[in-house]
């Protein structure tokens, strides 16, 4: 990963473009699930969303497509999508 990102709860899902990929369970809510896309070292160099969000051709929807791939996001018929812990 190209950007220094500080926060250890968040799971790496690689680089897309200029941006790196991670997504994040809130640690207060276990069904508000961030997207994120860093561009930069600062911490506020970075977009994010939640997989409820609509989110279109974008670095975002490219986290959300990996998250899917790589197994941690699950549909879930209550809340959209559900985070898979590996």
């Amino acid at each position: 990963m190209r950007y220094k990102h500080n926060c250890t709860d968040c799971v790496d899902l690689g680089e897309c473009e200029n941006y790196d990929l991670y997504i994040c369970q809130d640690i207060n809510d276990e069904h508000h699930i961030h997207l994120i896309a860093r561009f930069g070292d600062l911490e506020r160099d970075f977009i994010c969303c939640t997989t409820l969000d609509e989110i279109h051709d974008t670095p975002l929807d490219e986290a959300k497509e990996r998250a899917i791939k790589q197994g941690y996001l699950a549909p879930d018929d209550q809340f959209g999508y559900v985070f898979v812990k590996k």
